[in-house]
């Protein structure tokens, strides 16, 4: 569905620079970008069969912006507004029609982009699913509540996982019946004030998820934001991840195809320049058909297409399944992401992790400087593809995921001829 933006604002190129923002955010926008004046009242009389969102700057001429947001808040029906201020808080939304402030002056692609897109999905949400008027107020409220939050359209369920500032729920679509993962950051108003990382990486878990639409990517079903919290919904797999999985106990076949579906999914991120950073059993979900998708892209990192040129990061991850370069600071390219499925390869094979220890740090000392361990137990033969996809320097390991994944492949074909009953 295509976006149908009006932009009202007395100066042109700010008007041409939010039209150059949802031209690249959005896939063949509409935009119609007018003065504050008779015409953009006239637009705003057909707004609601129109247009998808109102973009409103302070820069509004004689009148000021405020009567203009009550103007539009006075139409009968008005798509979500949009407004961009001297003052107001980064992404900061309001009840009622303006769902969104930004800086003028202070705000980037990925907040107009998210903040467009929230307010078209609250507005188009609002009007898909009004309450049900045989279910009172306070009864909805209280079967829409997750933790001290009523989210509207979504039933809670249960609490899948809890932590001081976010905590995910299993939670039913009143809208399609399904069950869906809803994952809540809370004091959000602290985080904008702040500057805050949660918020980012919460924000970039969203876009990046959002933008892979592929079966082996977590499929994003909708995303709000608010003063106090912001919220993604996100696909629910009912077959759980992969610890359960290793738990359990896997034959080394089975390890093989898994690490081979891992490498293939891999690509597809690698593919369009997403660095996952945080690769670990837990990030990998079975659907019920068997097949696998990555979650958690909150750690994740855009790069050039292609990924040519390695980029720098900041130490963040799960120190088992980090790479060296990784835990000691360094730049990165898609090769530190093969690393972290090689250890989760070697745990799947072998029952445990390759390198532990009782810190972080130790852990992360080890993976940079400790030799590499055999697999043992018959399964020597898978010793020199673990050595490559565990070396400490990324010149030394598979050079894309695809390699890997044709690598694994393989090691399938050969370990089925030597085990023809499942190895």
């Amino acid at each position: 569905m295509t976006l149908r933006a009006l932009i009202i604002d007395e100066e042109p190129e700010f008007r041409r620079l939010l039209a150059m923002h949802l031209e690249v955010g959005f896939e063949s926008p509409s935009i119609r970008a007018v003065m504050p004046d008779d015409r953009a009242r006239s637009l705003l009389e057909r707004a609601a069969t129109d247009f998808d969102v109102i973009l409103l700057g302070d820069r509004t001429g004689a009148v000021e912006p405020e009567a203009w947001i009550t103007g539009i808040d006075a139409l009968e029906t008005s798509p979500p507004l949009v407004f961009f201020g001297a003052e107001g808080k980064p992404g900061a939304r309001e009840p009622g029609l303006v769902l969104w402030r930004l800086r003028r002056e202070r705000f980037g692609h990925r907040a107009l982009v998210t903040a467009v897109d929230a307010a078209c999905r609250a507005w188009r949400e609002r009007q898909a699913a009004e309450p049900d008027p045989t279910i009172g107020t306070e009864a909805l409220d209280e079967d829409c509540r997750f933790g001290g939050l009523v989210i509207r359209g979504y039933r809670a369920i249960t609490t899948l996982a809890e932590r001081a500032d976010s905590a995910v729920y299993l939670a039913e679509d009143r809208t399609t019946s399904r069950k869906v993962v809803l994952k809540v950051l809370r004091e959000m108003r602290h985080e904008a004030e702040a500057g805050g990382p949660t918020f980012d990486r919460f924000l970039r878990e969203y876009e990046i998820a959002h933008g892979l639409d592929h079966p082996e990517v977590v499929k994003i079903h909708d995303f709000g934001v608010a003063d106090d919290y912001a919220y993604i919904v996100m696909e629910y797999f009912p077959d759980g991840d992969l610890r359960a999985r290793i738990r359990a106990g896997l034959k080394p076949l089975q390890a093989l195809g898994l690490a081979r579906g891992i490498a293939q999914a891999l690509a597809i991120l690698h593919g369009a320049g997403v660095l996952h950073r945080d690769l670990k059993p837990g990030n990998v979900m079975f659907r019920e058909e068997g097949t696998i998708s990555l979650i958690d892209f909150g750690m994740a990192r855009r790069s050039a297409p292609g990924l040519d040129v390695t980029l720098a990061c900041e130490i963040a991850g799960t120190p088992a399944y980090m790479s060296p370069e990784q835990g000691h600071g360094r730049e990165l390219d898609e090769r530190s992401d093969l690393y972290s499925l090689g250890v989760i390869l070697f745990e799947m094979l072998s029952g445990r992790k390759p390198y532990e220890a009782d810190t972080p740090m130790q852990v992360v000392y080890r993976h940079g400087n400790d030799p590499i361990p055999s697999l043992g137990d018959g399964l020597q033969a898978l010793d020199p593809l673990l050595s490559r996809c565990l070396a400490k320097e990324p010149d030394q390991r598979f050079p894309t995921a695809s390699r890997l994944a044709e690598a694994l492949r393989r090691a399938e074909e050969e370990l089925s001829l030597a085990a023809p009953g499942g190895g």
